[in-house]
């Protein structure tokens, strides 16, 4: 649980990240807007020609009634999760951060949030996620996530929608295996 809370706590320390102008960014991050978690749940693509990768997200409440983010990262070959974590948004933004465990794969940080670009016309809102690493949380990648059309999240294992309650620590356990 320990481990849990001071990788959680990690993560809210890169919030000054948030709102800086990233030149590699595949949309501007100047302009945030309040996150979507009305459309949020489902299957959601990266959109990039170079990496693929697919994730779904739950929209979940804790015991307090807070909204909390259910993160799996699907394998696109054979739709196994490899990566899963729980986010949370911080009351100084508009992303939702999330530690991610992964199965085979490297423990990662993931700050998902919902931009506009005032720059286009007509004006566009996107959903990006921006991934970095533990070993290096200030240089992290971001990429337009798109939510695949008819789609429905993969739902916990419980199929309550809901952390259990009030024992949050069996889900700490659970993410730090």
């Amino acid at each position: 649980m320990k481990k849990f809370f001071l990788a959680l706590a990690i993560v809210l320390t890169l919030v000054p990240f948030a709102y800086a102008r990233d030149p590699d960014s595949p949309f501007p991050l100047d302009y945030p807007v309040k996150f979507p978690w009305s459309s949020i749940e489902g299957i959601w693509q990266v959109v990039s020609q170079k990496v693929d990768s697919t994730f779904s997200f739950e929209v979940q409440s804790d015991c307090q009634g807070r909204q909390i983010l259910k993160v799996y990262q699907i394998d696109p070959d054979n739709s196994e999760i490899i990566a899963e974590g729980i986010g949370t948004r911080s009351d100084s933004s508009n992303e939702v951060y999330a530690v991610m465990k992964g199965r085979g794969v490297q423990n990662y940080f993931v700050h998902i949030g919902a931009y506009l670009d005032k720059n286009s016309s007509p004006q566009r809102k996107a959903v990006v996620m921006r991934i970095f690493s533990f070993n290096s949380p200030s240089a992290g990648q971001a990429f337009e996530i798109q939510r695949v059309p008819d789609s429905l999240p993969i739902f916990d294992e419980s199929g309550t929608g809901n952390v259990p309650c009030p024992n949050h620590n069996s889900v700490a356990k659970h993410l730090m295996k």
